[in-house]
């Protein structure tokens, strides 16, 4: 289960969170050394696939931008999510904290000054515990609750800049419940996932909703056979259709699904645990290939098989491009963001400090540690932000105050 929107696979296998000055280069184990597979456009060869090919570099800073208050606090939150940068002002959403510890909306500036709530959830009927990164839409951004509204089934909202808040959709249970992975968007309409709800099996649906808050289930997981999942979430939108993961269902282990606006659903990919299983991060895409990470699982025989990066290429081409080596990559957390012909990531549980790295990855296989973690402990890694070439993180909780930090990585050219 999620609790209070986040990720069992964060809860548990969390990223470090913290004050992370001084950390040097990653010492790797000679099994990350192997080199990759294939790039995308050939078919994966017979026999195991190695690990990525690992190099290191030193010339990344590390800087936190604002530390969020501890859990007893009530003004400017803390469970820190991922900003969404709006003329210059990052937006971002808390899980907890504000005047009824339900959650805030905050406004920061890029440089980390001048943090302030500008609106504080009540619970009912506005929502509790904002999800992911808010999505700017005409003047608006927008973005779900994970509890909260009418039924305490959770919210879609729109805020403005200024903190006006509005409720467009409260969950019954039947259009589904618990919403807890960003909005797309799509033809002028969004799109988002809901945990649980739909029917008797309450594996979650997809739904849409307009800009004036009309709502409509789309798909209701478990009505399908192989479409049963878990967590279903992280929608992109590409070529007029939504791709989305589920990290279980299919066989178990998952799968890449497509989905038209009617409604038409069709498995892309079912994960069998043998290549890779239980992605918990959606997918990106790059020059019309979609690329995404699993967080690993067991094969046929009961093997446990590490995380994998992996390309689609649709319609249903899938490959593996490289295994996730046991020191680095471990357990990938948040969606890839593609910068410059990369990709950038957060991992968690892995690293020469056991406390996960940020890394850059190629589509060649090519991976690098960027930045080394150093403590471990109650964090989750979420998203990584490109904003004008730098790289901005969260990290929901953890830090001398247990609130969660905002930090930018600063790659040198």
């Amino acid at each position: 289960m999620r609790i209070s929107g986040f990720s069992h696979y964060a809860l548990t296998n969390c990223v470090v969170v913290a004050m992370l000055a001084g950390c040097g280069a990653l010492r790797q184990a000679q099994d990350d050394m192997q080199p990759p597979v294939a790039a995308p456009g050939a078919m994966p060869q017979a026999g195991p696939v190695g690990a990525a090919a690992l190099s290191e570099r030193d010339d990344t800073s590390f800087h936190i931008l604002y530390t969020f208050l501890s859990r007893r606090a009530r003004q400017s939150g803390w469970g820190a999510g991922l900003p969404t940068a709006v003329n210059g002002q990052f937006f971002g959403t808390t899980g907890w904290g504000g005047t009824t510890n339900n959650g805030v909306v905050y406004t920061i500036d890029t440089s980390g000054k001048h943090e302030r709530a500008i609106y504080s959830f009540r619970g009912s009927p506005d929502g509790a515990f904002a999800g992911d990164a808010l999505l700017p839409l005409d003047g608006l951004l927008y973005g779900t609750t994970f509890r909260g509204g009418i039924y305490d089934l959770g919210t879609v909202f729109s805020v403005t800049t200024s903190g006006e808040e509005h409720v467009l959709h409260s969950f019954q249970g039947s259009d589904g419940y618990g919403p807890d992975s960003r909005l797309v968007l799509l033809g002028g309409k969004l799109y988002g996932t809901t945990e649980y709800g739909g029917n008797s099996s309450s594996a979650g649906v997809v739904f849409e909703i307009t800009a004036d808050g009309q709502e409509r289930t789309i798909h209701i997981f478990g009505t399908r056979d192989q479409d049963y999942a878990t967590f279903p979430c992280c929608l992109l939108a590409f070529k007029g259709k939504l791709y989305g993961v589920t990290s279980t269902g299919g066989n178990g282990s998952g799968v890449i699904f497509e989905l038209a606006p009617s409604g038409q659903y069709r498995n892309v990919h079912v994960f069998t645990g043998k290549d890779g299983g239980g992605p918990t991060t959606g997918l990106v895409e790059l020059n019309g290939t979609l690329y995404g990470v699993t967080h690993g699982g067991y094969d046929e025989h009961g093997v446990f098989q590490r995380a994998a990066f992996y390309a689609l290429q649709p319609p249903d081409q899938f490959h593996i491009i490289a295994r996730m080596g046991n020191r680095t990559g471990g357990a990938p957390g948040g969606d890839l963001t593609a910068l410059d012909g990369k990709f950038f990531g957060v991992s968690s549980g892995g690293g020469g400090y056991r406390g996960g790295d940020a890394m850059e990855i190629d589509t060649s296989g090519r991976l690098r540690v960027i930045y080394a973690f150093q403590h471990s402990g109650g964090s989750d890694p979420g998203w990584i932000l490109d904003y004008k070439g730098a790289l901005f993180g969260e990290m929901r909780w953890g830090s001398p105050k247990n609130g969660g930090t905002i930090y930018r990585l600063t790659i040198s050219p």
